[in-house]
């Protein structure tokens, strides 16, 4: 049944030059009943960090269904808005997590995330290696974090990888946090299926928050023409609402 699965050719139709973008992104209560969530009203009022996710995705689709009406023929452009649906789908998986109770296994899409929007900026300052990057040349032929020392605040972004990696692995205080619960005086409940966390403990979702704005704002920036001035208004307000998140991310022991 896998005969189909090959590895995919460098020039499949998503990355040849000039080709038109196709943008399938359904409106957000469409993803919510695909999801076999509540209605989006219940979504949106069940936490304000939620909502601002939700509201911040929203912007996100404006502007890739801009940028899929238009003919790009810069393989940078292409490969960039491949790797910005390629994060969109991280971030709504960790949120289809945290909402159904699952907050600890939503680390790796938000890792994953992060990942893909520190390529998207890396070739925004070298868009001649998109083609390398396309065909897994060297260096892009091994692990990638070696983009993060080629950014700027190379620090805070291995602060923020090493958070999203600790609780990703198999450390006590991640399964403590994400897993146990006081289930009575004296008693620690271990569970198995879905924990709903209190909204206080809903972190998870500032991040999401912090790395979808960051990677809006960095596809954005490669053509600030395909949107107007009422999206970049109501965007700049958006992300201006998630800049501190990461300043408070606290020391974890990883140090990748």
């Amino acid at each position: 049944m896998f005969d189909s699965w090959r590895r995919p050719s460098t020039d499949l139709p998503g990355v040849r030059d000039g080709w038109v973008i196709s943008v399938a992104f359904d409106p957000l209560p469409q993803i919510l009943s695909t999801e076999g969530m509540a209605s989006l009203d219940a979504v949106l009022n069940a936490d304000p960090r939620i909502r601002q996710f939700l509201e911040g995705l929203e912007l996100a689709r404006s502007l890739l269904l801009a940028r899929g009406g238009l003919t790009y023929t810069d393989r940078h452009q292409i490969v960039s808005t491949v790797l910005f649906i390629k994060t969109l789908n991280d971030l709504l998986a960790a949120s289809l997590l945290m909402r159904c109770g699952y907050a600890l296994q939503a680390y790796p899409c938000m890792r994953s995330a992060l990942e893909s929007a520190e390529v998207i900026e890396y070739l925004s300052l070298r868009p001649d290696r998109a083609n390398d990057y396309v065909r897994g040349l060297s260096p892009f032929d091994r692990d990638l974090t070696w983009i993060r020392a080629e950014l700027p605040a190379t620090a805070a972004r291995r602060k923020a990888y090493g958070y999203f990696n600790y609780y990703t692995h198999a450390n006590f205080k991640g399964l403590n946090i994400y897993t146990t619960y006081d289930a009575s005086p004296g008693v620690v409940a271990a569970e198995v299926g879905p924990i709903l966390l209190p909204v206080r403990e809903i972190v998870p979702f500032i991040f999401a928050s912090t790395l979808l704005a960051y990677t809006t704002r960095v596809l954005w920036q490669l053509d600030a023409s395909a949107v107007g001035g009422e999206w970049i208004s109501a965007f700049s307000k958006f992300d201006e609402s998630t800049q501190e998140e990461f300043a408070a991310v606290p020391e974890s022991d990883d140090k990748s």
